[in-house]
């Protein structure tokens, strides 16, 4: 079984491998109204988002039900990086151009982002000093495919991929090849990896680039990487994966390694590679 669907600003494929699935149930329109959901509450780009009410006044407001670990992770990767991996981007990004027309048009003076210090939350709602300006996307995807994994799980669907727009965490004991696009010719790729039950993904500013930036920015420079052109994650959990594919760009692996596991590889801007030694990948030349 196949699914596929446009979210997040990108195309979600997901395949089924099971022969026998649950019955009395919906899972296509299921799957699609529950990455509706978690899009409507997390998207900047949504006029009524979760997201957007907090960059419109300060106070106190109730956390949607699966908000908390994501942005645990975020404050932990805020520490990791001493704050080049943050949420409060957005102010910068916003001005430097990604904006919600996607004016693409950088504004003469980049603004600093909020600061993330301003900011309390708990299990159940979040309180900001001032109105502050999120962005979930450096691991919102990744966080919401394992959420995919488990609503599917949860159905009883037991060997299954879900790929949204490259980003890839693989159930099961079905195995895959998957290529490492070159981001200087996106026809051709760099190598191969192999993955099984594991989660899979890569971070580039060639997909969304414009003058001299793109949306990958140090927040203290507020300028956008150019050593470094690509990177790739693989971890059991896709939210690691996503966050930490960003998180390269701007920290040394073993700054990470200590606190998380995965594997990497980083595609430097004079076509070099560091990669961990475990893991196992193809490279051309």
């Amino acid at each position: 079984m196949n699914i596929s669907f446009s979210a997040t600003g990108t195309l979600w494929q997901i395949d089924i491998y099971d022969q026998n699935l649950p019955r009395n149930t919906n899972i296509n329109q299921d799957i699609v109204d529950f990455v509706e959901d978690f899009e409507s509450n997390f998207s900047r780009f949504r006029n009524t988002s979760f997201v957007t009410s907090l960059a419109k006044k300060e106070g106190t407001y109730s956390l949607p039900n699966t908000a908390k670990k994501l942005l645990d992770f975020y404050e932990l990767l805020f520490d990791l990086t001493n704050g080049l991996f943050t949420p409060t981007i957005t102010k910068s990004l916003v001005s430097a151009g990604y904006d919600k027309n996607y004016s693409l048009t950088p504004q003469k003076k980049l603004a600093t982002p909020d600061d993330w210090k301003n900011i309390t939350y708990n299990q159940n709602s979040i309180t900001t000093t001032t109105p502050t300006q999120l962005d979930f996307g450096a691991a919102g995807k990744g966080y919401l495919i394992d959420l995919v994994c488990e609503f599917l799980t949860k159905m009883g669907v037991e060997n299954f991929c879900v790929d949204a727009g490259g980003d890839i965490r693989l159930v099961g004991n079905k195995p895959l090849v998957i290529g490492l696009e070159n981001p200087t010719d996106t026809s051709s790729v760099i190598g191969t990896i192999n993955i099984q039950n594991s989660s899979f993904c890569g971070s580039s500013g060639n997909r969304r680039q414009w003058g001299k930036y793109n949306h990958l920015l140090n927040p203290k420079t507020l300028t956008s990487p150019k050593n470094i052109l690509s990177t790739w994650v693989l971890s059991d959990e896709c939210i690691i994966a996503d966050g930490l594919a960003t998180s390269l760009f701007f920290v040394e692996p073993n700054t990470l390694q200590k606190y998380l596991k995965f594997e990497y590889l980083i595609l430097y801007s004079d076509f070099s590679i560091d990669k961990s030694d475990n893991l196992s990948v193809t490279l051309f030349n």
